[in-house]
């Protein structure tokens, strides 16, 4: 009990310190796992959305270089035929 006129403290305890530690360990890990488990789930979309990005940026450049070869070729069959 806490001395209030003193500045003794006394405090009692349930377990020994190391039955604490051994729960606070296992609640650590049990944690940790937890918090792998919730990132793994939390970059899952994030690593498609970059997927996807890098997919619409290919198709653009895709699409550009065959306008482009479109272009050319409609060109040619005009200059051709003059």
């Amino acid at each position: 009990m806490a001395n209030l006129i003193g500045l003794a403290v006394d405090y009692l305890y349930d377990a020994d310190q190391e039955s604490i530690l051994s729960e606070l360990i296992l609640k650590i890990l049990d944690i940790q796992l937890i918090k792998a488990v919730l990132d793994s789930n939390a970059s899952e979309p994030g690593a498609r959305m970059t997927i996807m990005n890098e997919a619409t940026k290919n198709a653009g450049e895709l699409l550009k270089e065959l306008k482009l070869k479109c272009n050319r070729t409609r060109q040619n069959g005009i200059t051709t035929l003059s």
